[in-house]
C-alpha cells in the first residue's frame, strides 16, 4: 500500500483498474455471447416448443398437444371451384390462430388449370384442458346448404 501516492502511482493504478474492468466487460460479453448461441436462455424462458402437422387424414381423431405447442393444419381443397376450408369453430381460450390461411398450389407439371391445392392453418395451443376445432369445406356464397365436407379435431392441451 502506498502512504503517499505520487500523481504517477495514481495514473498506474488507474490503468491497471481499467484493464481490470476491461477483461472482465469481455469476459461477461464472451460468456453472454456463448449462453445465448447455445440456448441456455431460450430454454430457460421459453421450454422447447413442438410443432404438429395435421392433415385430413386425421379428421375426427384427438391428439395430445402442450401449452405452446404449435399444430400446422394442411387441408387439400380446390379454390379455383369456389371452394374454402373456412372455420367453423374454435374456441380460443384455448387455441389461437396464427396469421391467415395461406393457400399453396399442388405440384403440376403440365400446368393444368383448376388443379386442387392446400389450405394451410396454424394454431397455437394457449391454455390446458381440452377443446376441438371445426372447419367446413364450402362456397362461402352459399346460405342453407350443408358443407362439402367438415374436418373436427379434438385437442388436449397439457402443461
Amino acid at each position: 500500500m502506498i502512504l503517499n501516492p505520487t500523481p504517477d502511482d495514481i495514473i498506474i493504478v488507474v490503468n491497471k483498474t481499467k484493464k481490470v474492468f476491461l477483461i472482465l466487460f469481455i469476459l461477461i460479453i464472451l460468456s453472454t455471447a456463448y449462453l445465448y448461441f447455445t440456448g441456455f436462455f431460450a430454454n430457460s424462458v421459453n421450454p422447447k416448443q413442438n410443432v404438429l402437422t395435421i392433415s385430413l387424414d386425421q379428421n375426427g381423431s384427438t391428439i395430445d398437444v402442450k401449452n405452446g405447442d404449435t399444430i400446422k393444419l394442411s387441408l387439400k381443397g380446390n379454390i379455383t371451384t369456389g371452394f374454402s376450408w373456412e372455420i367453423a369453430s374454435i374456441d380460443q381460450d384455448y387455441l389461437v390462430q396464427e396469421g391467415d390461411m395461406e393457400y399453396s398450389d399442388m405440384p403440376n407439371p403440365k400446368n393444368l388449370t383448376g388443379t386442387p391445392g392446400i389450405f394451410n392453418y396454424s394454431f397455437k395451443a394457449v391454455k390446458q384442458g381440452e377443446t376441438s376445432l371445426k372447419i367446413i369445406y364450402h362456397q362461402p356464397w352459399e346460405k342453407d346448404v350443408e358443407p362439402y365436407d367438415t374436418f373436427t379435431l379434438n385437442i388436449k392441451i397439457s402443461n
